[in-house]
């Protein structure tokens, strides 16, 4: 297909299979080019061939239904009080959301954040000074520094630039009535693992810096002295160097995946988890058994039993699962590829949010005496 031939039919919704040979569900069409049907990947077309501004508004409004269908399923577990402020907070950002390309930080994340914190720790009978955001303008002026530049050239561009001015930003704006430092530390962690990196450092220095932050305590590091001679937005700087530092690359078959999540994908293959003991827990099944034949004529008879698959390493419920202790559960229930069930089916429905809380809950529940 070349710029300027006339497209004749569009179809959408459908999954079907790109020039990469990957199935883009919501992000693929198909046209009719001089009477021959050709399958493209839509952000393939949109951006990198420059095709019209219609096909890249397509693809944003593609991006922002997926966003929604994701936050839809995340409001189901709210306590009813605390989803209807979600979904109150949740349409004053919209105009905001339609602004955004699928790389910047959104103010919907940000949101699930707060509120993901909120239902966690009143679930857990501790109560918050007050849920949801007392000013929509800070919270999205905190955001709207991502878009900072001039001349049209971006003045933050990498992951770890934009994920420093949503720490500062939500940090120093105070834009929730409370947890404005834990929702900073939960929306940080989960922006820069939805692109690809992973905290390097432990949750008690991540959690130690946002305090010195919230207390303009940085002037300890001599970088962010010298920063702050030299530059502008000195704060911002030394918080996007503190985290190239300290983050790397995820392994994009690894899955982050607490105890518990764990527990809850199990029960969809009719597997449990039972008598945690010595820092191990028993994978319980069901399994078909052969009951023994009564007499020479007697028909061959099954039932169900009750039986121990394996047993895993257990640390704690909201302690992150070794990819070597998931594989080896995996292959225990015969829950591999090769066995029909590939990862994306065996990880579907994981909230990343949710498991970063649990994962770091020891940190949020800290910095909110802090």
């Amino acid at each position: 297909m070349r710029p300027g031939q006339r497209l004749t039919r569009w179809l959408a919704g459908d999954c079907l299979q790109s020039p990469e040979g990957a199935f883009h569900p919501l992000r693929t069409g198909a046209y009719l080019v001089g009477g021959s049907p050709v399958v493209y990947n839509l952000k393939h077309i949109a951006i990198e061939r420059n095709f019209p501004f219609f096909f890249r508004k397509l693809l944003q409004f593609n991006t922002h239904l997926e966003r929604r269908l994701n936050l839809s399923k995340f409001q189901e577990h709210l306590d009813p009080e605390i989803s209807y402020l979600y979904e109150k907070s949740m349409e004053a950002v919209n105009k905001f959301e339609e602004q955004l390309s699928p790389s910047d930080l959104s103010a919907k994340e940000v949101l699930r954040a707060h509120f993901c914190i909120a239902d966690y720790f009143s679930k857990k009978g501790e109560g918050m000074g007050g849920i949801g955001p007392k000013d929509i303008g800070l919270l999205l002026s905190a955001l709207s520094r991502q878009h900072v530049g001039f001349d049209g050239v971006q003045k933050w561009v990498t992951p770890q630039d934009k994920a420093a001015t949503l720490m500062y930003g939500l940090i120093m704006n105070h834009p929730f009535y409370d947890a404005n430092k834990r929702t900073a530390y939960l929306s940080t962690i989960h922006y820069l693992y939805q692109r690809g990196l992973a905290i390097t450092i432990t949750e008690k220095a991540l959690e130690d810096l946002t305090v010195l932050v919230a207390n303009n305590g940085l002037s300890k590091y001599s970088r962010f002295k010298v920063l702050k001679k030299k530059q502008d937005d000195p704060e911002v700087r030394f918080l996007s160097h503190y985290l190239r530092q300290n983050t790397r690359k995820i392994d994009k078959k690894q899955y982050l995946i607490t105890y518990r999540e764990l527990e809850k994908i199990l029960k969809r293959y009719d597997v449990w988890m039972e008598n945690p003991h010595d820092n191990q827990i028993d994978i319980m099944r069901w399994e078909e058994v052969v009951v023994p034949k009564r007499g020479l004529f007697g028909k061959q008879k099954t039932t169900k039993e009750i039986r121990r698959a394996c047993r895993l390493g257990f640390p704690g419920w909201t302690k992150q699962v070794g990819k070597g202790r998931l594989r080896h559960v995996r292959e225990q229930l015969n829950l591999m590829p090769e066995d029909g069930v590939d990862s994306q089916s065996f990880f579907r429905d994981v909230d990343d949010m949710r498991v970063l809380l649990e994962v770091y809950e020891g940190a949020l529940s800290r910095l909110a005496d802090k």
